[in-house]
């Protein structure tokens, strides 16, 4: 007695015609197998498709968003210090511009992460990318942390020395921080559709 499988969900039967769940007429291996090298080719094929470089799937929306949160950032009150008595605010635009040259490092990394959105539009060279976004927002992470520690040094070896100082970070670090994190953390699904994650998995019989 052969053993038929349904088209379907690929499960084998033996001795019926049609599937008991689906109600689709069985057929043979060699049939199920070159419906299943058409199915491959189909998705090799979506797989090199060019979508528009606005499209918010595979990803593209969550780190974009993070990038341009992490630009934002670099425009609002970075930090806070007060030396001697005299309070200061300044964002990390200034800062870079007069005293802290790595701070454009987070800016830089924002925009690299949209010139890759830009120039990889078809998922398999999204997916070729897929570490490139979080290793771009760990560089952008290490120089905030590397300014942060400076500053924080030099207050406490104003205090060592009998002088007064304090230094807090303010809303534009944590937004620059926040946003390095969110566009790291969906870069590792860059090129990844909510219908691949989604898509169940059949039995095999």
């Amino acid at each position: 007695m052969s053993v038929l499988f349904c088209p379907f969900c690929e499960e084998s039967f033996e001795g019926l015609t049609h599937c008991p769940e689906h109600e689709l007429e069985l057929v043979s291996f060699d049939r199920l197998e070159s419906r299943l090298d058409e199915d491959v080719l189909r998705e090799r094929a979506s797989n090199e498709e060019r979508i528009d470089a606005l499209h918010p799937g595979y990803m593209r929306g969550p780190i974009a968003l993070g990038a341009l949160t992490t630009c934002v950032g670099f425009f609002l009150p970075f930090i806070e210090f007060q030396f001697d008595g005299q309070l200061a605010t300044a964002s990390a635009y200034s800062f870079a511009l007069e005293r802290a040259l790595n701070l454009w490092t987070p800016l830089g990394v924002a925009i690299a992460q949209l010139a890759v959105l830009a120039s990889r539009r078809t998922p398999s060279a999204m997916q070729s990318a897929r570490l490139t976004i979080p290793l771009l927002s760990c560089v952008g992470g290490a120089s905030i942390a590397y300014t942060s520690q400076r500053v924080f040094t030099h207050v406490e070896a104003l205090l060592e020395a009998g002088g007064t100082g304090v230094a807090h970070l303010l809303v534009g670090a944590f937004m620059m921080m926040a946003g390095l994190a969110f566009s790291g953390l969906a870069g590792l699904r860059f090129g990844i559709s909510t219908s691949d994650v989604e898509r169940p998995s059949h039995p095999h019989g």
